[in-house]
């Protein structure tokens, strides 16, 4: 769905769609429905999150596309889109690039999410994460392995915060060859092998 698509037939198509989506979540009690917006079509200059703090609409914050107009830091962004939600749990994205952060075009999800990638000011906090990977619930059952076993609300060391991680995790996190190829999309090397 693009509402704020310039052409008039793909803003119809949305509206149906948004339509359709609403009537499947209504009986089944499911009162999010995720949007994608920003860009400067349709007037977003700045991206959607000055709208959504205005008309009241939560906003879904996608770390992965690093929109931060006005200079705002992930933690700076993490914060104002949670204020949207007034007081629910925050409904946030979160991804790697499948080829990578210097690639000409970095919007390409991988497979994995690189645990590198988590803002470190995610770990430990109350929020509902979408891991937008290519391989789905096993990139979601990865990164928490990756994370400890746990889901990022509960990845704490003892009584510290994975916000100021611990030498021993990150020793433990740093991105092996084998978190690299998975982040990439390929199998792991299985040993003896390049």
């Amino acid at each position: 769905m693009v509402l704020n698509s310039e052409r008039e037939d793909v803003v119809r198509a949305s509206i149906r769609e948004l339509d359709f989506q609403g009537g499947i979540a209504a009986p089944i009690g499911g009162d999010v429905i995720c949007l994608h917006g920003g860009g400067l079509a349709g007037g977003l200059a700045g991206g959607p999150r000055p709208l959504c703090e205005r008309s009241g609409v939560p906003l879904v914050y996608d770390v992965h596309h690093r929109c931060h107009p006005h200079g705002l830091s992930v933690e700076e962004a993490t914060e104002r889109a949670a204020a949207t939600w007034r007081g629910r749990e925050p409904y946030t994205h979160l991804s790697s690039p499948r080829d990578g952060w210097g690639a000409a075009n970095p919007r390409p999800h991988a497979a994995f999410v690189n645990p590198d990638d988590v803002p470190a000011g995610w770990l430990g906090r109350s929020m509902t994460v979408d891991v937008e990977a290519k391989d789905e619930e096993r990139a979601v059952a990865q990164l928490m392995r990756d994370l400890g076993g746990r889901p990022l609300a509960e990845a704490r060391t003892g009584e510290a915060s994975l916000a100021t991680p611990a030498p021993e995790f990150e020793r433990q996190h740093s991105l092996t060859p084998d978190r690299e190829a998975r982040t990439a999309g390929r199998a792991p090397a299985r040993r003896g092998e390049g």
